[in-house]
């Protein structure tokens, strides 16, 4: 085996070739710029973007350029071509710096002004050649000129105040402000720091003789860190950080052999991004981001390898941050570059400047041991082993003298077992490395050796919770038994596995295996019965899987399984066994699922060939998508190249490198984009828009285009828009990433027009975008004309009345005939009514009385029925009791017609009760519905009652194997009744309950106390009231089940009637086939002030209370 371990040294930090890898982005191809040196960027208070180049002045607002160039013999236009700088004052006026003078901008009118120098007046601009502008706090404006010195532009003059000879050199190159207020001038021969107020200057230049000077002379960019220093660029002289508290200067310089120092001495650009890193331009050198933490500088040169995320070139002539933290690169022939310096990705590839680089940056498959270190395997370079401490990287490849080398430099997939030992699987064999003695042990397939691996081409291998190795291939799934060195097969011939060709395995946490295939579904293995459950795609059931090609899986919290697929993600419901399938219509990247990560916080993270998903499993849908722009490798990552270390930190490799991501640390930008209209055109003649808040136009001039854009430039084509017509319709138009609409045919009226946008990462603009709109009426719908048809609406009805008039003169001589005729057709039509309505009356009241008589016929038809059944049945029971008794006695043997015969006499005696009740029942009901019923009064403890009568009732209860159980809230509670009667009520209730209540039920009765009342509750699971006879419950003689044979009809009417006279109420709930609820409520005895109370005894109630037989005789 072949070990390469590269290792630089650098002031005790290692060199360390796999850096975060910062992306590029290229400007739309479509956009056109006025030449590709861009000497300076701006940005606007609108949010459009400004380039200065060497042929002109382009604006820029993500989707169009607009160019504005010196045109020959016209004033309007910029002085010069050649535009060395731009900025935008305080009240919105642009200032552009040529080598010809200076142009004054006014958007608003459209109207540029030109500054030249004029050796005639002392107040004008010192020089033509202007190399930089500046606003300062209080908003003065400052012009550098080159050999003309600094000058001081007075807005309310209009004229400017010359600085010239008072400075190191007047041939001034940057200018800077402080946050203390002190202007910085560079020059080409010295730093000058002035103070404005005081207008004294204090100079820093180099000295060979003194280390604690600049490195040179010749100032090219100024900037200020948010700890207070300044930095300083020269030349060709290298770059200086000035602690001004301390009065230090620390240089520097680019040294050929440190990877990590400045790319070159030629420092054009220095600017600090809002997360406060400092990022250097040069010519030459590239961008490099200066790491404050290890005081080195981490370099991004062009790569034509990468040409789609690496910069067009390495001269570096400005830079520039926007509102929304985007970097903009101007280069000195390739155009514009952005970069996105919060990209929240980590990116690592191959890069061929450094000699112990990633040997390959198509990453197959990721891994982090137990020690930290992240192991790669990739398409062509084997393994590449990363120690991110050390900052070294450690090859393993295949070499074909070398018999302890890997197999292959190919690596499909590598994993670490409980052991510490490395499994690397090739497409030409499995390899597995011992991390300590580097030793390398090789198991290939072997035609005439059954107990040898299925296949050469290795997919996966998984350890699972049992110590078993999983070893899938293209040939079949493998278990390898570690201590006989032997290989378990499946395949499609020996086992129900639905296929050979293995992608992936997982265990989940029930501890089910589960085996992905290629094209042929997915697989559960039952450990018990070593089977295999197959899951396949059924394109007529939806809730089949979405697909047979099984890229990864995961398991949440909840026992969910997530799959992905080569078209679409999917949710098992593992206990219901159906498949949910989200896809690009759910906003997910692709859906070519290349692997699915759940990380600490229960989101899924989904890399696919186009990009990564962030995807919220409890709401079911895409929280944030990720690109390039975000720092990914690339759009396209390799299937099951995912991995979740033990820090929660997550990993994917795609084919230009590998990203990671800890999404605990992901930052968003919250800043809001803004949203510009920046074209209209009506009937095709296009309106100057930019500064218009309304217009008005006339009927005609009802068709309308418009444009707009969003000031995040990190990825226009990502922004999504919305926009209405307020007035015209209610809901909004959502467009996509259309950066344009229309309305045509549009009413006159009053309407405003909405824009408003969200972009890429989910963030709505601040301010919606409004213009009022009014679309005046033809002259035909004005306000005059619609007076005019007034004037001739009141002068057609004027001559109508006149004619009306006539004509009721002649109407009213005809109406007199006819009212003759009316009075008397009138007076036999009432006659005629008079006579209908008494007959109908005479029907109605028939009617009454037949609907009345046929009401009591029934009513009487039901008493006698029921009284019938109820005398019937105990007649009948106690007749075939005397037939069989006398029978008994018939029989020789004594002793057996004794007990045969008690045993007659008690059914006997239970028939007789249940007649004695039917009888008390009707009896009562009639004395108290004719008042002659008398209570005995008495103050009693009904709590104890309630529970003597639950007591008694559970013998009958269990000849049912019912459960009686009895609760109550408090333990006395007096009230005044006959106890005779209420314990009645009580056991009618109780009776009825064992009575519908099926065996093995449950009744359960309860007390509680509610305000000045006892509720007494008797709750049962039995059969229930059906809904349509609940209403009748408490009439006389009705029965919810007349064919079970049981009860009179009267017991529930004879209760009410009874709780009635206790100024008590009963209610009741049921539900058929689930039971039902009695609530009996008796008021509280109160108390008077001096009363003394006598409550009865409960043995008291029992001598006089009824015979609990009677009661519980219909209980069968």
């Amino acid at each position: 085996m072949t070990v390469i371990i590269c290792i630089l040294s650098l002031n005790s930090i290692n060199a360390f070739a796999v850096e975060n890898y910062i992306n590029f982005i290229k400007l739309e191809e479509e956009t056109d710029l006025s030449h590709s040196v861009v000497k300076t960027v701006l940005q606007d208070s609108k949010g459009y973007m400004w380039f200065g180049t060497n042929n002109g002045l382009t604006k820029y607002d993500g989707y169009n350029t607009k160019t504005y160039r010196q045109m020959p013999f016209e004033r309007n236009t910029i002085l010069d071509n050649y535009i060395v700088d731009i900025k935008e004052d305080k009240q919105g006026i642009i200032w552009i710096g040529t080598n010809k003078g200076l142009t004054k901008f006014n958007s608003k009118e459209n109207k540029f002004k030109h500054y030249k120098h004029n050796r005639n007046d002392k107040n004008s601009l010192s020089s033509n050649k202007v190399t930089s502008i500046l606003e300062d706090k209080e908003g003065n404006l400052w012009i550098g000129t080159d050999g003309g010195g600094l000058n001081k532009y007075s807005k309310q003059d209009d004229n400017f105040k010359r600085y010239k000879g008072k400075l190191s050199s007047d041939y001034i190159t940057k200018m800077y402000q402080d946050k203390e207020g002190s202007l910085w001038v560079g020059t080409e021969h010295g730093l000058n720091k002035i103070n404005i107020k005081t207008d004294e200057v204090e100079i820093y230049e180099y000295s060979e003789d003194d280390s604690n000077t600049l490195s040179g002379n010749n100032i090219t960019a100024i900037c200020e860190d948010r700890y207070g220093d300044l930095w300083v660029g020269t030349l060709k002289n290298g770059l200086n950080r000035i602690d001004v508290k301390k009065d230090t200067i620390t240089r520097y310089l680019k040294d050929e052999s440190n990877s990590y120092s400045i790319g070159s001495n030629f420092i054009t650009s220095i600017i600090e991004d809002r997360n406060g890193t400092i990022w250097i331009g040069s010519k030459q050198g590239g961008l490099a981001r200066y790491d404050r933490e290890n005081n080195l500088f981490i370099k991004r040169l062009s790569d034509p390898r990468n040409p789609y995320t690496s910069a067009n070139e390495d001269n570096i002539v400005t830079l520039y941050q926007d509102k929304m933290g985007l970097i903009w690169v101007g280069l000195e022939s390739g155009g514009i570059n952005k970069l996105n310096p919060q990209a929240n990705f980590s990116n690592y590839k191959s890069i061929g400047a450094f000699k112990n680089s990633i040997n390959d940056s198509n990453i197959l498959s990721l891994y982090k041991d137990k020690d930290g270190k992240v192991w790669l395997g990739t398409r062509n370079g084997g393994v590449n082993k990363l120690d991110f401490d050390k900052r070294t990287v450690e090859y393993y490849s295949h070499k074909l003298n070398d018999e302890n080398s890997i197999t292959s430099n190919t690596v499909n997939h590598i994993m670490e077992d409980r052991r510490g030992t490395m499994w690397i699987g090739t497409e030409n064999g499995l390899n597995s490395l011992n991390k300590q003695t580097g030793e390398i042990k090789k198991y290939f397939h072997e035609a005439d050796n059954f107990n040898s691996i299925a296949d050469n081409n290795i997919s996966y291998i998984y350890e699972d919770s049992q110590n078993s190795l999983w070893i899938g291939t293209q040939d079949g799934l493998d278990i390898y038994n570690q201590e006989k060195n032997e290989f378990i097969h499946y395949n499609v011939k020996n086992s129900d596995l639905s296929g050979n060709h293995i992608t992936t395995i997982y265990e989940d946490n029930d501890k089910n295996i589960w085996i992905g295939t290629f094209h042929d579904g997915l697989n559960k293995y039952d450990r018990n019965k070593k089977i295999f459950r197959s899951y396949k795609n059924n394109s007529e059931d939806r809730s089949t899987i979405s697909n047979d090609h099984i890229t990864g899986i995961v398991d949440d919290r909840k026992g969910n399984l997530w799959i992905g697929t080569s078209n679409g993600l999917n949710k098992f419901n593992k206990k219901r066994e159906v498949f949910e399938v989200f896809t690009e219509s759910d906003h997910i990247k692709s859906n070519f699922i290349s692997g699915v990560l759940l990380d600490d916080f229960d989101k899924l993270w989904i890399s696919s060939n186009d990009g990564i998903s962030k995807f919220d499993i409890e709401k079911g849908k895409v929280i944030k998508s990720y690109s390039t722009i975000d720092g990914l490798q690339g759009n396209y990552f390799n299937s099951g190249a995912v991995y979740k270390d033990s820090y929660g930190q997550l990993l994917f490799g795609g084919t230009n490198g590998f990203n990671t991501i800890y999404p605990e640390k992901e930052v968003s930008n919250f800043t809001k984009p803004q949203i510009i209209m920046n074209k209209l055109t009506v009937n095709d003649e296009e309106i100057d828009i930019e500064n218009t808040k309304e217009i008005v136009l006339p009927y005609d001039q009802n068709r309308f285009y418009f444009e707009y854009t969003m000031t995040d430039y990190k990825k226009p084509s990502k922004n999504r828009y919305s926009f209405k017509l307020e007035g015209y319709e209610d809901d909004w138009n959502h467009v996509k990433d259309r950066n344009y609409g229309t309305y045509n045919n549009i009413e006159p009226g009053e309407y405003t027009l909405k824009i408003k946008g969200i972009n890429s990462e989910s963030i709505w603009n601040e301010k919606d975008v409004e213009l009022k709109i009014k679309i005046k009426p033809p002259f035909w719908k004005t306000k005059l004309s619609y007076f005019i048809y007034l004037i001739l609406a009141i002068l057609i009805a004027y001559l109508i009345l006149n004619y009306v008039k006539v004509l009721e003169k002649i109407i009213n001589e005809r109406t007199q005939e006819l009212n003759t005729i009316n009075k008397y057709l009138l007076g036999e039509i009432k006659q005629r009514k008079e006579t209908e309505e008494i007959l109908k009356e005479t029907i109605d009241e028939n009617k009454r009385l037949f609907d009345e008589k046929m009401e009591v016929e029934n009513f009487r038809n039901d008493f006698f029925i029921n009284l019938s059944h109820e005398l019937r049945t105990p007649l009948n029971m106690i007749l075939s009791t005397v037939q069989v008794s006398e029978a008994c006695l018939k029989n020789k043997d004594l002793n057996k017609t004794v007990d045969r015969l008690i045993g007659h006499f008690k059914l006997v005696k239970k028939n007789c009760y249940r007649l004695l009740k039917t009888a008390n029942d009707i009896i009562d009901v009639a004395k108290i519905e004719s008042r002659q019923y008398d209570l005995n009064m008495k103050k009693v403890n009904i709590i104890y009652l309630v529970e003597e009568m639950v007591l008694s009732s559970v013998d009958y209860a269990k000849q049912k194997n019912l459960q009686i159980l009895f609760d109550t809230e408090t333990e006395e509670e007096i009230i005044e009744c006959d106890p005779v009667e209420i314990e009645r009520a009580i056991l009618n209730v109780l009776s009825n309950a064992i009575k519908y209540t099926e065996q093995y039920g449950h009744i359960w009765v309860n007390i509680y106390i509610e305000g000045k009342h006892v509720k007494i509750v008797v709750k049962d699971n039995g059969i229930g009231i059906p809904k349509d006879k609940q209403s009748t419950i408490f009439e006389k003689f009705k029965r919810v089940n007349k064919s079970d044979g049981l009860g009179s009809g009267v017991g529930l009417s004879l209760t009410k009637l009874l709780v009635d006279m206790h100024n008590g109420s009963i209610d009741f709930t049921s539900e058929e086939s689930r039971g039902s609820e009695f609530i009996i409520r008796l008021p509280i005895y109160e108390v008077k002030e001096g009363e003394s109370l006598e409550i009865t005894k409960l043995d008291e109630v029992n001598a006089e209370s009824i015979d609990l037989e009677i009661e519980m005789s219909e209980i069968n």
